[in-house]
């Protein structure tokens, strides 16, 4: 019995042993989310892991392509933690209901919060989020004899600015009035809203396709969109301060029943006399931008005649638009198509067929008949491009190199362009009646556009207004003479503040020209550069939390003003500046 049992040991110490399993060495990230402001732990969270995707830097801001990359649910002390995460860089956001999402980091709603970097071998740091409560708003909506309106559709609305100034509206939250003409917006982030009550979907339902309503209720049509406390003009119209984890109650609407009324019209192609094959008409307030359309119901086009019929518009000044598009596979498989992308084909292609007119109407207490919208081949400009005591060789990419016009008004259908040839000549096609903002894109970092005149107008001190056929040459001279800008951003104590934006911006004269703005994140130090500055006078700001993109607002600037740092930039020059950051408590 000793024997065998000493041959089993014998026989087992001479088996090969098998090698462990290697360890996953790779970084973990692990936090906590907690109620802002405070140790509470927040249990049920989403948190989402977010990877960043490098990018060229452009003009306005560097903004990383994304992915979710993983997500989890915080525990009951409020812990989450993500293994095994690959080399690279990444966002974290956190969610729950009742509280506004956030992500690490982060300075202001809406925006992007701090990029952590993970390196194979190293720890991560352990992260807390702090979530901020959500707020409610609630009131009622009557007419002015005090009757309750239900079934009306309720919107906070936030403006918000893209990269190139142009101003639009997101959503935060809505509802629909019950009988009692009561309505009640719960989780909504804080920060400052406009408030409009207008027709639901359901009444614009009933009002277009005639799809029936509850046996019960009448949906109604005839309420234009409403901002509170009452006014259907948007520059009359109350902001809403939304605080966080604040129920706002008493925010009454004011509805009046007014006359709708349709504006009909048929669409001509100028080049053949004939209706297009395929259009589309719409109708857009004329002016600034405001967040709602005005009417409910739109007919068909109809392409055996041309004719339209626009139903439900409220008295007011639009532009009735129309745009018709009709690219070929003929003209998509052209000769030159070898070796490009088919995206850019058909996309340059589409745009190139792509013709777009609007006539001006003013509807005042009567039906408007009778309109005629002529959609010709649109404006073709002539231009020529050239550097300032160099060749256009010396730009380097010509490939990619394009001139070209973007909206400067509200109103203003975008522009075609094509690439610039080697010899400087190029063409922008189909170019709709508006005004615009030349701009040169994508331009080395020394370079800016000089000059850009059409005939006598110079195009960099007012917009290219466009009214017609256009005989002359839009003239654009670069020159490689930009200035720079190396400064600091610091805090009230003088210490220099990493992870802000430093905002340049143009004189008052000039903020029309989206262009002459830029931005540069500080780094861990404070520090700033900025180039490819064109001649001028400017100021400087940086904000400890701003929306994206808010620097292009107006009442923004103004209630920063005191605050900025102007500078001037002299061609070739390189001016060095401090900057004192605007604590968010001072908007």
């Amino acid at each position: 019995m000793r024997l065998s049992t000493l041959g089993a040991v014998l026989a087992l110490l001479q088996s090969p042993v098998s090698p462990a399993p290697p360890q996953d060495t790779r970084p973990a990230i692990q936090g906590f989310v907690v109620r802002a402001g405070t140790t509470e732990p927040l249990s049920n969270a989403q948190v989402t892991l977010i990877g960043v995707i490098a990018s060229a830097t452009g003009a306005q801001v560097s903004r990383g392509a994304t992915s979710n990359t993983a997500q989890t649910v915080t525990d009951r002390s409020g812990r989450f933690e993500f293994r095994s995460i690959a080399p690279g860089s990444y966002r974290i956001a956190a969610a729950r209901n009742g509280y506004a999402r956030q992500e690490y980091g982060q300075r202001a709603f809406g925006t992007e919060g701090r990029v952590l970097t993970v390196v194979a071998g190293q720890p991560v740091e352990t992260i807390t989020i702090g979530l901020t409560p959500a707020g409610t708003v609630t009131g009622v909506v009557k007419d002015p004899s005090g009757e309750l309106i239900a079934g009306l559709e309720i919107r906070l609305l936030q403006h918000v600015y893209g990269a190139y100034g142009q101003r639009t509206f997101v959503a935060a939250g809505s509802d629909r009035t019950d009988d009692r003409g009561e309505y009640r917006v719960f989780w909504v982030t804080p920060g400052r809203y406009y408030l409009v009550a207008l027709p639901s979907a359901s009444a614009r339902a009933v009002a277009t396709f005639g799809v029936p309503a509850g046996a019960n209720e009448v949906l109604e049509n005839r309420f234009p969109p409403t901002y509170y406390p009452g006014t259907i003009d948007l520059s009359q119209a109350s902001l809403i301060d939304v605080r966080p984890g604040e129920e706002l109650t008493g925010i009454d609407v004011s509805v009046s029943r007014q006359a709708l009324f349709r504006v009909r019209g048929r669409v001509v192609d100028a080049r053949t006399g004939q209706p297009p094959r395929t259009a589309s008409v719409t109708i857009v307030p004329r002016g600034p931008a405001v967040p709602v359309a005005a009417f409910g119901s739109a007919s068909p086009y109809n392409p055996s005649d041309g004719t339209f019929e626009l139903g439900d518009v409220a008295p007011g000044a639009y532009w009735v638009r129309t745009i018709v598009t009709a690219a070929s596979a003929d003209s998509i498989l052209t000769a030159d198509a070898a070796g490009r992308t088919v995206a850019d084909i058909f996309t340059e292609s589409l745009m190139a067929d792509r013709r777009v007119a609007q006539v001006a109407v003013d509807v005042a207490g009567s039906d408007v008949d009778g309109l005629v919208i002529a959609v010709g081949a649109g404006v073709s400009i002539r231009g020529r491009l050239r550097v300032d005591g160099s060749t256009l060789a010396a730009v380097g990419n010509l490939d990619r190199l394009q001139v070209t016009l973007r909206p400067a008004t509200t109103g203003t259908p975008s522009s075609t362009h094509r690439p610039v040839s080697t010899d400087g000549v190029f063409r922008l096609d189909s170019v709709s009646p508006g005004d615009y903002v030349v701009t040169v894109q994508p331009l080395p970092p020394e370079y800016y556009v000089k000059e850009a005149r059409l005939d006598q107008v110079d195009a960099l001190e007012q917009p290219l207004v466009i009214a017609g056929p256009v005989p002359g040459t839009l003239d654009v001279l670069l020159s490689r003479a930009s200035g720079r800008i190396d400064g600091t951003v610091v805090d009230s104590r003088g210490h220099g503040v990493s992870g802000v934006q430093a905002v340049l911006v143009p004189a008052q004269r000039l903020r029309w020209r989206f262009d002459l703005f830029r931005t540069a994140a500080t780094d861990s130090t404070g520090r700033f550069s900025l180039s490819g500055i064109p001649p001028g006078d400017y100021s400087l700001f940086s904000w400890e939390a701003l929306q994206a993109f808010a620097y292009f607002d107006e009442d923004v600037l103004r209630k920063s003003e005191a605050a900025a740092t102007p500078v001037r930039i002299a061609e070739s020059s390189t001016a060095t500046v401090q900057v004192t950051m605007i604590p968010a408590a001072f908007r």
